[in-house]
């Protein structure tokens, strides 16, 4: 587990974060970390949470970051983030959470967005999305109720 949230942290994340390989979890939010969301992160094969809340990050999110199976956390909230989110996000089968909001995302959100089976927190509002909202395929249904 590497903890640094609600620090004074500056500058950027390091490209050398990757080599703790075998990290877990990485929390760096509520800092002034600002810059690029590294893409190395998506080598962290054995990441499960990520969550860089509240910086000044600023960039693209990185399509390296969906090829973390493992992952079961995303937390950017209240970053500059723009772009959109691309259909390599229903790679990520492990995810729990997905906190996006409150970013400058735009264009639609992709169905794939709906793939992750064990999805309960799904978070993009205060963004500028467009388009229809994305509906589960229909082997996996968010309004049936659990017996």
């Amino acid at each position: 587990v590497l903890n640094l949230e609600s620090n004074a942290l500056e500058g950027s994340i390091p490209l050398e974060i990757s080599n703790l390989w075998s990290l877990e979890v990485m929390k760096l939010g509520s800092n002034m970390i600002d810059g690029r969301i590294p893409t190395v992160i998506g080598t962290m094969s054995k990441l499960k949470v990520l969550d860089l809340h509240s910086n000044t990050l600023s960039s693209t999110i990185p399509v390296e970051l969906y090829n973390i199976n493992t992952l079961e956390v995303l937390n950017v909230t209240r970053n500059s983030l723009v772009g959109s989110i691309t259909s390599e996000v229903g790679k990520l089968s492990s995810l729990k959470k997905l906190d996006l909001s409150s970013n400058f995302l735009t264009g639609s959100m992709p169905a794939e967005i709906m793939r992750a089976p064990d999805l309960t927190e799904l978070i993009l509002s205060s963004n500028e999305f467009t388009g229809r909202i994305p509906l589960p395929s229909s082997s996996f249904d968010i309004f049936e109720h659990p017996k």
